[in-house]
């Protein structure tokens, strides 16, 4: 693993930014003094309910984002209970590089001796205890040191990325987040009365029926206009022509029976992100 990496280059990497001016973390600093730059993503880190320490992590495991350089003992908890299976994998520091690893170690005033003597009986009579609950919490440890942690990189199916050039990865992507877009307006505006999964209900059709699949032209049609003999309202108060569009990708993945029902975000390989078809879709 190395910063050197051309592959780093093509895939888009999320950091953490720190501190109320955002302050870059080293890593970051190094990314950049490589030309990484235009692909890197930041994440801030004043957490809360919506913005939880998992953010960035999450991002890896639904394809939101490649890969994570993150703070190993923040990142090892969250990587251990993703349902996508994801690797972390220790940074070097090359020559002339900021260093991305460093002790943790407990402190007492200065002076304190006594004080000092007894937090190092403690942690020398607990070693087993502490090494146990770093393990627990999978925080990456260095040549076997309990009190050595790094940032390391979080990556989910980089082999498969790696092995495509970049301009169909980025198609890929692109595809994906269409068709999760297009699912979550679905989950807003059509699933009362075109059903869950768009398979119908008596209030209207079944819209994963082969036979019944609409060009795109006819489908922002009516969904902006209203179907002609007025069963469906107009929806162009609500949905912009992009968002329809996306409906329409999603409709069209499920009608092409290349998306099974579900989140996109659930139905891939191993529980995570769905992953489109090569060459679909197809023009019809």
């Amino acid at each position: 693993t190395s910063l050197d990496d051309p592959v780093l280059k093509k895939i888009k990497i999320g950091v953490h930014l720190f501190g109320d001016d955002y302050t870059n973390p080293p890593p970051v600093h190094e990314l950049a003094k490589r030309g990484v730059v235009d692909n890197v993503i930041g994440f801030d880190t004043f957490y809360s309910s919506q913005n939880p320490p998992s953010t960035i992590i999450d991002a890896v495991a639904a394809g939101k984002i490649d890969a994570a350089i993150v703070w190993g003992p923040a990142a090892g908890y969250f990587v251990a209970h993703q349902r996508v299976p994801l690797e972390m994998v220790p940074i070097p520091s090359g020559k002339g590089d900021l260093p991305f690893a460093f002790d943790i170690a407990m402190g007492v005033r200065p002076g304190d001796d006594a004080l000092r003597a007894q937090v190092e009986k403690a942690i020398g009579r607990k070693r087993a205890e502490i090494s146990k609950i770093l393990k627990d919490y999978g925080v990456p440890l260095l040549d076997g040191k309990v009190v050595l942690a790094a940032s390391v990189a979080i990556v989910g199916d980089l082999a498969a990325l790696q092995s495509q050039p970049a301009a169909a990865a980025q198609k890929s992507r692109e595809i994906y987040q269409s068709v999760y877009n297009g699912w979550k307006w679905w989950h807003v505006y059509c699933y009362r009365c075109h059903g869950t999964n768009a398979v119908g209900t008596t209030l209207a059709p079944d819209l994963t029926d082969p036979n019944g699949k609409l060009p795109l032209k006819e489908f922002l049609r009516i969904v902006q206009n209203g179907s002609d003999d007025g069963t469906m309202q107009s929806w162009a108060k609500l949905l912009d022509e992009k968002q329809i569009t996306q409906l329409y990708i999603y409709v069209r993945a499920r009608a092409d029976k290349v998306l099974p029902p579900g989140r996109p975000d659930e139905v891939g390989p191993n529980g995570g992100p769905w992953l489109p078809p090569k060459g679909w879709p197809r023009q019809p």
